[in-house]
């Protein structure tokens, strides 16, 4: 699909579909990944692996890299998009359910909704429909999980769909290059910010990671990162 041609329906109804699937199985496997990583070093495992191995790929296949100010603006995204949104994500499964941490990204819509409308953008009934039924339906597939919390957890969790929902109006307004591209150049950005926040909270490993973490780290490299988000870019 060229840069400018519009998704067909079947290809948004695909890209939902991993979107659901894909990113709705991550809050498990960030639970299992941070019992062996530090939750920032493990994003930047994470995302550099993903982001290069996509980069690799779309260069390989002729794709045109970023430019200067193109580049600007992944590093800008990699803040909100990564840094904030994935990276808190993160660090609060280390002390909150990924069921809590389900419900509280599910909010993301809504931050979007409203940072929509302060630019100009109104949305229709049949939008705010969607919002609350899915609202409603993550709360429903985890009626009777354990939703275990802590002040640290709630305060990330409210701070990075916030963060997600501004970076993804904000990126509507400004140059980006191809969709796949564009995936690859802010998982990169947001691996080399994970990076350098992992170094300045000094954080350790204390000791091998178990072969599930592991596990859990290359299946949120392949799937949640090169799947999932560039399903939703």
């Amino acid at each position: 699909m060229s840069a400018a041609a519009a998704p067909s329906p079947w290809a948004v109804a695909g890209a939902l579909a991993a979107v659901y699937l894909v990113w709705g199985s991550t809050y498990l496997a960030i639970a299992i990944g941070v019992q062996g990583y530090p939750p920032f070093a493990m994003g930047a495992i994470r995302m550099l692996g993903a982001g290069a191995l996509f980069y690799l790929v779309l260069r390989l296949r002729g794709v045109a890299p970023p430019t200067k100010a193109q580049w600007r603006n992944l590093a800008a995204m990699g803040v909100f998009m990564v840094l904030f949104a994935n990276g808190l994500v993160n660090l609060a499964q280390t002390e909150v359910s990924s069921g809590l941490a389900a419900i509280a990204v599910a909010s993301m819509p809504l931050f979007v909704a409203v940072f929509s409308t302060l630019k100009g953008r109104t949305l229709g009934a049949l939008e705010w429909t969607g919002i609350i039924i899915g609202l409603g339906g993550v709360a429903l597939l985890n009626l009777g999980s354990e939703l275990r919390g802590s002040l640290l957890g709630m305060v990330c969790l409210i701070v990075a769909p916030i963060s997600w929902a501004w970076g993804s109006v904000w990126s509507r307004d400004h140059d980006f290059p191809t969709p796949f591209m564009s995936a690859a150049g802010q998982m990169l950005c947001g691996g080399a910010w994970m990076t350098i926040a992992s170094l300045v909270l000094g954080e350790r490993f204390a000791g091998p990671p178990p072969l599930d973490s592991t596990l859990a780290l290359i299946y949120l490299a392949l799937f949640g990162s090169i799947v999932g988000f560039t399903a939703y870019v």
